[in-house]
């Protein structure tokens, strides 16, 4: 279950991450930030996990993971400091009133 949860997550963070690394308009110190995992392998944690079959792999792969989640958001937030919302504000929120009830019974298919 969590190894799918993490393939999902790469497919959803690995086109992002490849448009904003290749963009100009992202700044070069955040895309160094795409460093970690080049440095992780040679912390001791790392070379102690690698002994490990599975382990090692997950653990790099984790590692990954996560620092292409934190450039995604980095540059997210900085797009949105250069370039904030029209007018500042949210969209406004659109109130329907009306009769509301809960139905605990199973619905038979007939209307009441």
């Amino acid at each position: 279950m969590l190894g799918m949860l993490r393939l999902r997550w790469l497919i959803s963070l690995l086109p992002r991450t490849i448009t904003y690394f290749l963009s100009e308009k992202v700044p070069f110190y955040y895309k160094l930030t795409l460093l970690i995992p080049v440095l992780w392998a040679f912390t001791p944690i790392a070379r102690i996990t690698n002994v490990f079959p599975i382990l090692g792999i997950l653990d790099e792969f984790t590692v990954i993971l996560l620092t292409m989640a934190l450039f995604t958001w980095l540059v997210g937030r900085y797009e949105l400091r250069k370039n904030p919302p029209a007018d500042g504000k949210t969209a406004p929120v659109e109130v329907i009133e009306g009769d509301f009830y809960v139905n605990d019974k199973p619905s038979s298919g007939k209307p009441r």
